[in-house]
């Protein structure tokens, strides 16, 4: 772990196991990039708890949150008040924003776009959601808006997430369940 604070910062380090910094701190792990105003980091553990303008960058994918908990080792977190950037220009915000894995993200209270998230011309305003980056997203209680009025409300809706748009036609299937008679 690697870090540098912003001149007229303070760095602090306790016992040899916990960094404590504020004032424009930046920390390079791996292929993350951390900055934020004020943190705690378990140098032993990789846990960090940050406050104040957080932005992660991994990879293809941004989140911008008011205060989080993450693990650099893991690479799993929770965002609180945060919104998201991933490829292919998808934009999403949640209250909360949580990192499972390296591909998943659960968003509660959420809005995923892939306009500006400041004046979107659409967005799904959802209750709940689970974003695979490179797959679908999995939407829960959600209501398609379209320069913010509400157009249509569904229970549950799945949403490409792919950088690379499908190729062909695609014939609806219908399904029952259980036995039909002959």
């Amino acid at each position: 772990v690697s870090w540098k604070v912003a001149e007229g910062g303070r760095v602090e380090v306790e016992n040899e196991e916990y960094l404590i910094a504020e004032g424009g701190v930046t920390i390079h792990y791996q292929d993350i990039k951390l900055q934020v105003q004020k943190l705690t980091l378990n140098l032993r553990t990789r846990d960090v708890s940050a406050e104040g303008n957080v932005i992660i960058d991994q990879g293809p994918t941004r989140i911008a949150a008011n205060r989080a908990v993450y693990n650099l080792g893991t690479k799993t977190g929770t965002f609180f008040n945060a919104t998201g950037t991933m490829d292919p220009q998808l934009y999403f915000s949640g209250d909360t924003i949580e990192k499972v894995d390296e591909d998943t993200y659960r968003l509660t209270n959420g809005v995923l776009t892939s306009c500006d998230l400041d004046r979107p011309a659409w967005s799904f305003h959802m209750g709940s959601a689970e974003l695979n980056v490179d797959d679908y997203a999995y939407m829960r209680n959600l209501s398609l808006r379209v320069q913010g009025v509400p157009v249509l409300w569904t229970p549950r809706l799945v949403w490409p997430t792919k950088q690379e748009r499908s190729r062909g036609f695609l014939i609806p299937r219908v399904r029952f369940s259980g036995d039909v008679a002959k």
